[in-house]
C-alpha cells in the first residue's frame, strides 16, 4: 500500500462516521466536544500513526478547529495485525480491508463511546489516559463528577 492509498482509506472511513476535513485533520463536532483525527508519517520507515484527540468545549473559549497537540487528551489508534497489537501502521504489511477494519474498530472502541456518553467515558475505557490528560481537563472532571 502506498501513502496515497492509506490516506484515501482513512478519509473514506472517517467521513462515513461524520467527520469533516480541514487543515490536514479530520473533525467531528457536536455540542459538547470536538474529536480530532490525524495521521502522522514516520521519519524512519514506511509507517504511519493515527492520532486522535478530544477537545471539551465547556472548558475552552470557542475554537472551531483545534490542532491535535492542544486537545485535552490524546491517543493513538492501535493496529491489530496477525494478533499483534501495535500503535503503528506499516504500509508494507497492510491491505485495504485490514486498514479499514482497524480504523472502524478504533472509532467504535474509543471515539463513539465518548461522543455518546461524554469525555468521562474515555477514562472508563482507557484509565491510563488520565496520566496524559491536560490539567484543565483533570480539574474539569474533578469538579463535575
Amino acid at each position: 500500500m502506498d501513502n496515497k492509498e492509506f490516506k484515501k482509506i482513512l478519509q473514506k472511513n472517517v467521513f462515513e462516521c461524520g467527520f469533516t476535513y480541514k487543515n490536514k485533520n479530520y473533525y467531528y463536532d457536536d455540542d459538547k466536544l470536538i474529536v480530532v483525527i490525524n495521521c502522522q508519517k514516520s521519519n524512519y520507515d514506511n509507517t504511519y500513526y493515527i492520532n486522535y484527540g478530544f477537545w471539551v468545549k465547556e472548558i475552552h473559549d470557542m475554537t472551531k478547529y483545534p490542532s491535535i497537540e492542544i486537545c485535552d487528551v490524546m491517543g493513538r489508534f492501535d493496529n491489530n495485525i496477525n494478533n499483534k497489537i501495535e500503535t503503528v501502521f506499516c504500509l508494507d504489511e497492510l491491505d485495504d480491508n485490514c486498514l479499514s477494519n482497524n480504523i472502524k474498530r478504533n472509532i467504535e472502541k474509543f471515539i463513539v463511546p465518548v461522543i455518546e456518553n461524554g469525555i468521562e467515558k474515555y477514562f472508563d475505557i482507557y484509565p491510563q489516559a488520565m496520566y496524559t490528560a491536560k490539567l484543565l481537563l483533570k480539574e474539569y472532571l474533578k469538579n463535575n463528577t
